[in-house]
């Protein structure tokens, strides 16, 4: 039964239900406690034990039925194609090749017997292989040996023969073959891709966001919330254990005299900083606006672990747009930051004496400033007189950029006049590239806070 419910979990995780060790001992326990006799009973309690979310609930509405009931034999083996067919002597013939499994096969699918059928598709798939399966190719080798596992390959032989019973093979063969792949393909889904996603998932984490299509904008938004949500996790327990601060040890020792010295009271010495600040500044012009969507989505799901984020966005003025996130959810903010702000030829150099004017003052050496942009100033002044001095002010200056290195000195393109004073110039137009700087963001602004 452990095994059983092992592999369930897996297919929960598959299908983005969080299950901690802890809580698959708790299922193990509850199964053991309620049995596997009454399916409606142990749905019910796996579910109150494992599903946490609405949207865990209805993805684990979804996995239970498709572990526990196996396959569910859609079409049985068309009447038609055997009508004039002579099915006795053709399962007489089998019977004759001495193969057990093939013979029981062949004999469910002639009768039509889809809970046997069922049942010897589940005792000749490797498990195993089910469990290891990671990827598309991985399905055509688990079919294969199912395929070899029950002995298909011996109809072979009828069908060269021709005849009633080549036509009768044949077809018995490519039916028995259309189910072990409907399980395999059932079985990849419940391990892999439970929600159907996470093909699309993947191409979305990899793909260039400047060039994704808008059908994906919704999934991709919900993944940005997941990642958030990891990273969250991550760093509010390193978070919470910079804030205890340093065993004060004089202070211990005087206040244990009475137990002999025994550390049994534990004293801290805590320093008070000055709270940390992000300045997150964002070209919301055509080019850059998709990345800039996605990275503000991902900062304001931090705000519980990051320092205080102010954001700003430009095409051609700048202006604040930290009071937007205060009014609305994180995604009609966005929106109406790029409708108020993202009109105009890209000026750079406006952008900057703009930011000089409204945060010259607050940047202090416990600030970073993040800068998503192209840097393509269509021929404007760069002012990179005020982003030096921006810089010099600052703790750590981040440079994003949806281009690769060698498009950095092509064109209109003003990069190179800020690269020097920055800590680093990233390409990032993937969701994998923003992972990977929010992680070294959220590492770098622990020491500042």
């Amino acid at each position: 039964m452990e095994l059983t419910l092992g592999r369930f979990v897996h297919a929960l995780r598959a299908a983005d239900v969080e299950v901690s060790p802890a809580e698959t001992l708790d299922a193990f326990a509850v199964a053991e406690h309620v049995g596997l006799r009454d399916r409606s009973l142990l749905q019910n309690a796996l579910r109150l034990t494992l599903a946490k979310t609405a949207e865990e609930k209805a993805a684990f509405d979804l996995c239970f039925p498709r572990f526990f009931e196996g396959l569910a034999i859609a079409e049985p083996l068309k009447r038609s194609v055997l009508r004039t067919a002579d099915t006795a002597a053709f399962l007489d013939e089998v019977r004759a090749l001495e193969h057990p499994v093939l013979s029981e096969a062949v004999e469910a699918a002639l009768a039509a017997n889809h809970t046997g059928l069922s049942r010897l598709l589940r005792m000749n798939v490797d498990e195993d292989a089910l469990d290891d399966m990671r990827q598309l190719r991985d399905k055509t080798a688990v079919i294969n040996a199912a395929v070899n596992a029950l002995g298909l390959p011996a109809l072979d032989g009828f069908r060269a023969g021709g005849g009633s019973l080549a036509t009768t093979a044949a077809h018995v063969q490519q039916y028995l073959k259309s189910q072990i792949k409907a399980h395999v393909d059932q079985q990849y889904r419940l391990r892999v891709d439970a929600s159907g996603q996470r093909a699309l998932l993947n191409a979305a984490l990899a793909a260039n966001l400047q060039q994704l299509p808008p059908a994906y904008y919704a999934e991709v938004e919900r993944v940005v919330r997941k990642l958030a949500e990891r990273l969250a996790r991550r760093h509010r327990r390193r978070r919470k254990k910079d804030r205890r601060g340093q065993l004060d040890v004089r202070r211990m020792l005087r206040t244990n005299i009475a137990y002999d010295g025994s550390p049994v009271n534990l004293h801290w010495r805590k320093q008070k900083r000055e709270r940390a600040t992000v300045f997150l500044v964002c070209d919301i012009s055509n080019s850059v606006s998709q990345i800039a969507r996605f990275l503000l989505l991902l900062m304001y799901q931090l705000q519980d672990v990051l320092p205080s984020v102010r954001s700003f966005a430009f095409s051609n003025r700048l202006g604040e747009i930290t009071r937007f996130f205060g009014e609305l959810e994180p995604l009609p903010a966005i929106e109406s930051a790029i409708v108020k702000l993202g009109r105009g030829t890209t000026d750079y150099g406006h952008a900057m004496h703009d930011l000089h004017e409204l945060i010259g003052k607050d940047i202090s050496r416990r600030s970073t400033l993040i800068f998503l942009g192209d840097a393509r100033s269509n021929g404007f002044p760069a002012r990179a007189d005020l982003f030096r001095g921006m810089s010099r002010q600052a703790g750590q200056v981040w440079w994003l950029t949806p281009e690769t290195e060698d498009r950095w000195t092509v064109g209109d393109c003003v990069l190179s006049d800020y690269r020097a004073w920055c800590r680093g110039v990233l390409t990032c137009n993937r969701l994998q590239d923003i992972e990977w700087f929010t992680e070294r963001l959220l590492e770098g602004t622990r020491s500042l806070s």
